[in-house]
């Protein structure tokens, strides 16, 4: 062999070596997103490299023949087919795997229920509680703010383990834990006991937020994946309107420990229904490693856009509206106002019904109006709705004031967070994965921190629930005049 049929030979060998390395990278890692394009590109220049040197022998045709490898990495690395071939191959998989659809739907929608049932059932025995404990209300308030704090942190972490050790795994975990932690705060009698059991449940409650789409998502085609989750949903937001009802009837039949019992029940039935039906649905060939790194920088990335930022923050302060009334409202109503534990959640159920009635504008309208003008009227109603507020509070209006105020700013919170994500993962599609997780995390660990501190104000008939309802709402239309001044800076400097 010659001295230049040598050095062909190995530059040939040297090209070989790396389409395998791609393609061993691609089998093992799937390629992100953002790597795809710049590989299909080196690729190329590899099979025009090959391709010159086969033809330099006289022997184009055998391109083909020399290296397979290369166009099975050619088609892995098409997004328009071996991604989605793959996907569809293991969805098509799954479903010989699952049980009858109603099934499906039943586990998924108990599920569902868990996070809301953890929040609201026990709230009309916040007094009770404090009784039993010997302290003041809002002392046991404090844990709910302990449990939105432990969600928050929750789901930094259980987003990219489900994309590593799978969605099962982590589910039934999360199924024992709960169970677990509501038997034990069941029983303790040390307030910090409550405390770091209410931390635990809030962070595996986490891991049920993060699995629970993920699941669908590898299960069902994107039109049934939006049939399932629209019903999935639906249950989901019953949820607030039963857990208090339940709650209280619980509370005032046998005792506030019940609730508990109640709730580690239902999560136990969970993880019975998933054990027996639903299996392991994360695709093999899509499985990461775990970045925390890389997950944090694309954090740093999104914060550092001022429209990203301003409607983080918006959406963030419309969940705080939320959490002041459902941290302070059973201790104000029944302390000040001698509503009953029986009674409570009817009033709870008012301010739901009216988020409800603006989901549904918010479905009927966006046929005919873009997020950002639905958002504008979203964000007047809140302007509207904090003004109120402040004014209400500062006046002494009494128990109807109060009332009328809180529905008030509680009831467009479905318009300004649906419109806001759709603004937000439109900036972000291309890592809206981790961008969402983001949103997450402010939208608990934010209102955990504000209620959290608002236990140490005197809550002065009420007014001081109201005061903060309308400051955030007030805080929610500024966020927005921001967002949209740093909008059109970005599109004037697109438009350069």
């Amino acid at each position: 062999m010659t001295s230049e049929n040598n050095s062909t030979y190995l530059d040939e060998q040297a090209i070989r070596q790396k389409v395998a390395n791609i393609l061993a990278s691609t089998t093992a890692e799937k390629i992100n997103q953002n790597r795809r394009s710049l590989m299909e590109a080196e690729l190329a220049k590899m099979h025009d490299s090959l391709a010159k040197l086969t033809a330099s022998q006289g022997n184009e045709e055998q391109v083909h023949v020399i290296d397979p490898e290369l166009e099975e990495a050619s088609k892995f690395l098409s997004p328009k087919s071996n991604l989605e071939e793959l996907d569809h191959e293991h969805k098509k998989h799954l479903q010989t795997l699952l049980p009858k659809q109603w099934i499906v739907i039943i586990t998924f929608a108990l599920t569902s229920m868990l996070l809301p049932l953890c929040i609201d059932m026990y709230l009309s025995a916040f007094p009770t509680m404090a009784s039993e404990y010997g302290v003041e209300v809002n002392r046991i308030e404090f844990s709910l703010s302990i449990y939105f704090v432990g969600i928050a942190l929750g789901q930094i972490l259980w987003g990219p383990l489900a994309d590593s050790i799978g969605r099962k795994n982590i589910t039934s975990l999360s199924f024992i834990c709960i169970l677990l932690t509501s038997v034990f705060i069941a029983h303790v009698n040390s307030l910090t006991s409550l405390y770091i059991l209410r931390f635990i449940q809030g962070f595996f409650c986490a891991a049920l937020l993060v699995t629970s789409t993920s699941i669908l998502r590898d299960i069902y085609e994107t039109v049934d994946f939006v049939r399932i989750n629209g019903i999935v949903t639906l249950i989901f937001f019953a949820a607030p309107f039963l857990a208090p009802l339940i709650g209280s009837y619980i509370a005032v039949a046998s005792s506030w420990h019940y609730i508990f019992y109640s709730i580690g029940a239902m999560s136990l039935v969970c993880f019975v229904l998933f054990i027996k039906y639903i299996p392991e649905t994360l695709n093999p060939a899509f499985k990461r490693r775990v970045n925390f790194k890389q997950t944090f920088k694309i954090f740093g990335q999104v914060l550092v856009d001022g429209r990203s930022f301003w409607l983080i923050m918006l959406m963030s302060c419309s969940t705080c509206v939320i959490f002041a009334y459902v941290s302070m409202a059973s201790g104000v109503f029944q302390k000040f106002y001698n509503i009953s534990e029986e009674l409570f959640p009817y009033i709870f159920v008012l301010s739901v019904i009216t988020q409800v009635m603006f989901n549904i504008f918010n479905t009927k309208m966006v046929k005919h109006l873009s997020p950002t003008k639905l958002l504008l009227i979203g964000m007047f109603w809140q302007l509207f709705a904090g003004l109120f507020c402040v004014v209400a509070s500062l006046l002494d209006t009494g128990f109807y004031g109060i009332l009328f105020g809180v529905i008030l700013a509680m009831s467009a919170s479905p318009l300004i967070f649906l419109n806001a994500i759709a603004l937000y993962l439109e900036i972000h599609y291309r890592q809206s994965g981790t961008a969402s997780s983001l949103v997450n995390v402010s939208r608990w660990i934010l209102p955990g921190v504000v209620t959290a501190a608002a236990q140490n104000i005197d809550p002065y008939k009420g007014y001081t629930m109201l005061m903060l309802m309308g400051i955030f709402s007030i805080l929610i239309f500024l966020s927005f005049v921001f967002y949209n001044i740093c909008n059109k800076r970005f599109v004037r400097k697109q438009a350069v």
